[in-house]
């Protein structure tokens, strides 16, 4: 999922949508990966609900990736 940073926790839908990805995370026996720019300070992860997500999932932090200068293959 990308842009998981856009997920409102204080909104009925995003609240909705948190637990539908827990849920998800619970039952299916699966690697989940999400993607999202900023998400400490987006507040995902903070509250009661971004405090089940955390613990739920690891943090991977990435960077941009380099430029391909040598052209085409």
């Amino acid at each position: 999922m990308d842009e998981i940073h856009n997920l409102n926790l204080a909104t009925r839908n995003g609240a909705e949508a948190s637990d539908t990805l827990k849920y998800f995370s619970e039952r299916i026996p699966a690697t989940f990966a999400y993607a999202g720019i900023s998400i400490e300070r987006a507040g995902l992860l903070s509250g009661t609900r971004g405090e089940q997500i955390a613990g739920r999932f690891a943090m991977i932090r990435t960077g941009p990736f380099p430029r391909d200068t040598s052209g085409p293959a």
